[in-house]
């Protein structure tokens, strides 16, 4: 066994020859520094840096060989499918897009990254669903993949990236349908650790030195967080060593052989050191599910008084990344709607206590945070603290702080003996009924039977008589879609929080509700909150409003367009966005206007020679007349109205802000021949241009005839704009012989 303890002495020579390098000359190498620290690196700011690299229009001005190498290394079954060479052959054509709206199946999500990619008739898309840190959304990937089916793409492709070596959950997207897309090609699931070979084969086709740096720091920053590895140097030397000679790799062989039986008994020895130090505890050990390094395992601490969920130290496999908190011991635990209460309060428990950790729960854990150190796979530090036999009293330590928590909320106990005392449940279910038979609710709609109410998914109560809702509505655990079509209701229930599987849409219409519940906040789930009524908008919890700015929840009925200043302290939610250039807004004021407003659109009006820098967060500048900026944005409001079914990304084509938009109109009183009205609007265009599209808006106090629509059509079609790049609206008004018409054209 001599070459082994050689060999570990020379790699340890030279890891502190290293560090001792690094400190001498750190001023030098700066070996700790890495742009990446100082980036956002959320979910967004890594979506935008990597459709940055994608982009063939990019500020890389590497063209499109970024994003063919990105095809090449990392979807190397589409870079050969046959039904991609057309797409290959016109990369360079491709627009890449960041929270791109899912519009056509209605489902208002945000595609983290979009390559669209127009080849004559033919278009071609792939969306990168981007999940550095996030848990999976419900049908999140089920209904992007609805939506590039609905866009008629001539091929299509769903990427999943992350860095774990499973793909999204059934949460996300059906095994099945999984299944049915990555038969068809049409899914490919990467991990970050697989961006590596295609990041350095753009540093060696890269012509640009700082373009260069910095994909090789983006390189360092994916090892750094997602593989572990924090110094390149180090790992480099270690290779090295075991590479230069026979009996270094001998000995290497030996030592790889031997680390999971070392893992396993330290393990053991944990194990041990857990069972003598927990004897005089009240809480009963569980160590039936470790020991073997696979998925999943855990030591498990059993309590007495509660008979859904026990404390598990839990492991992501092999020994590595462990996680502390509540579990529920059966799968038919995790599905009963009665164990939803002991969810909630374990988790409002867990918040309230470690306030300086990050709480996650889903649906085995009520409440979980990240063992510290949690770090096993690559890190010496946790396996020699086993061996010490500190890591046994850490362990135990943080165990007995969870337990002592909940044993002393007598809120919580409470609720679980409720849980198990079916006489303790009758108070809101007697109370529910009698408010339902006051109201004369159907029983199909609100059902008598306990069974059948629990199992409810879809509320739909309408009754123009009621000023409240009963508390009970909250124990609804799993609605999906509650709707209130009631007039007079003024309050909603603080419990409304706590229905954590709604996740359909919630519709309130009435508008005399006084406050929206703080509760609303929880509904963690929800996608859309429907109908309320506009002038209550700006009342909605703020968690609410943030959860819309983040994209993470769509509110429909929020103010189509409006007009922001730079001097206004707050910003309405809106669904067009327009400032006008002259007003002095710089490009960081503009995103956080972008932001906080929450626009699907940001869009300049220019009223003045004034013009303003192109920035990335405006969609398009319109020029007109001060005077007219109501008009304008009176169209968009019109036009696009709830977007008229018009898919987003077809006023995304519309809309440019290299070559602004020209607005125009003709207003004529007591005439009737509409072509002459619209004739005074071309004569207006200059005769040189080309039109890419145009908006066309009519106002008139009658009904078009069949013979003026025709006249009008015609008109529009010699002026050589394609059908898909025309956006029309036609409105009567209370206005004796009035007809007026405006247009918005951009040039090509």
């Amino acid at each position: 066994m001599s070459e082994v303890q050689t060999l570990i002495n020379e790699v340890s020579q030279k890891v502190q020859a290293l560090e001792t390098a690094q400190a001498l000359y750190s001023r030098q190498l700066s070996p700790d520094f890495n742009t990446f620290d100082y980036i956002n690196t959320d979910e967004l700011g890594l979506s935008r840096i990597l459709a940055a690299l994608l982009d063939p229009k990019g500020s890389h001005a590497q063209q499109e060989t970024f994003l063919r190498l990105f095809i090449e290394h990392c979807l190397p079954d589409m870079y050969k499918a046959p039904e991609w060479q057309v797409f290959l052959d016109s990369i360079d054509k491709t627009k890449v897009f960041v929270e791109q709206v899912t519009s056509r199946n209605n489902s208002l999500r945000r595609m983290d990254i979009y390559l669209q990619c127009q080849v004559g008739d033919n278009s071609y898309g792939v969306c990168i669903e981007n999940k550095p840190y996030a848990a999976d959304q419900f049908e999140q990937l089920k209904d992007y993949a609805e939506e590039l089916e609905k866009r008629r793409h001539k091929a299509w492709h769903l990427v999943y990236l992350n860095e774990a070596n499973e793909g999204p959950s059934e949460y996300s997207i059906d095994t099945s349908k999984l299944e049915a897309l990555k038969k068809e090609n049409q899914y490919s699931h990467l991990r970050f650790s697989d961006l590596i070979p295609w990041l350095k084969a753009c540093q060696a086709e890269c012509q640009n030195h700082s373009v260069s740096e910095f994909i090789a720091q983006l390189i360092k920053f994916i090892q750094k967080q997602f593989m572990g590895i924090k110094d390149m140097n180090e790992d480099n030397a270690v290779l090295e060593i075991m590479k230069q000679s026979e009996s270094n790799l001998d000995a290497s062989l030996k030592i790889y052989k031997n680390v999971q039986k070392m893992r396993i008994e330290l393990i053991q020895k944990l194990k041990t050191g857990l069972i003598l130090k927990c004897q005089d505890r009240e809480y009963t050990l569980d160590f039936d599910n470790i020991g073997k390094g696979k998925n999943c395992e855990y030591f498990g601490f059993r309590m007495k008084d509660d008979p859904i969920g026990f404390i598990s130290l839990e492991f992501a496999t092999d020994f590595n990344n462990p996680v502390l908190g509540i579990r529920f011991y059966t799968e038919e635990d995790t599905k009963d709607p009665d164990n939803q209460p002991y969810a909630i309060e374990v988790k409002r428990v867990f918040n309230d206590y470690f306030t300086n950790n990050n709480i996650v729960s889903n649906k085995w854990w009520p409440a979980y945070y990240e063992f510290q150190p949690f770090d096993w796979k690559s890190a010496g530090n946790p396996w020699y603290q086993i061996e010490t036999g500190a890591m046994a009293s850490k362990v135990l330590e943080e165990v007995d702080v969870i337990y002592c928590m909940l044993k002393q909320e007598v809120h919580f106990i409470l609720r679980i003996n409720n849980m198990n005392n079916a006489s303790n449940i009758k108070p809101w279910l007697t109370e529910l009924w009698a408010w339902a038979d006051k109201f004369k609710i159907p029983e199909e709609v609100l059902p008598r039977d306990h069974a059948a109410l629990l199992a409810l998914t879809d509320l739909s109560i309408d009754c123009n008589q009621l000023t409240n809702l009963p508390e009970g509505i909250g124990y609804l655990y799993n609605l999906t879609s509650l709707t209130l079509n009631c007039d007079t209701l003024e309050r909603l229930p603080e419990s409304i929080g706590q229905l954590s599987q709604l996740v359909k849409r919630l519709t309130i219409t009435s508008h005399k509700i006084q406050q929206f519940p703080d509760g609303l906040v929880n509904l963690k789930k929800l996608r859309l909150i429907i109908d309320v009524p506009n002038e209550l908008i700006d009342q909605l919890p703020i968690g609410v409003i943030e959860r819309h700015r983040r994209r993470e929840l769509g509110i429909v009925n929020i103010s189509s367009t409006k007009l922001y200043t730079p001097q206004m302290s707050e910003y309405e939610l809106s669904k067009f966005g327009f400032f006008l250039t002259n007003d002095n807004w710089d490009e960081k004021a503009l995103i956080d206007l972008k932001f906080k407003a929450a626009s699907v659109f940001l869009l300049g009006l220019q009223t003045t020679e004034k013009t303003i820098k192109q920035f990335d967060v405006v969609d398009g500048v319109v020029i007109c007349r001060p005077d007219e900026v109501q008009r304008v944005m009176n169209m968009f409001a019109t036009v696009f109205n709830e977007f008229a079914g018009i898919c987003v990304t077809d006023i995304e084509k519309m809309l440019s802000f290299a070559r602004p938009a020209k607005f125009i109109q003709a207003n004529v009183m007591g005439m009737f021949k509409s072509e002459q009205v619209l004739s005074q609007i071309i004569d207006q265009i200059p005769e040189e241009i080309t039109l890419k599209s145009l908006m066309f808006q009519v106002e008139s106090n009658h009904y078009f005839t069949f013979d003026e629509f025709k006249v009008i059509s015609d008109i529009i079609d010699n002026m050589g704009v394609e059908d898909e790049h025309i956006f029309y609206n036609a409105e009567v008004v209370d206005k004796p012989e009035h007809c007026w018409m405006g247009m918005i054209y951009m040039v090509s």
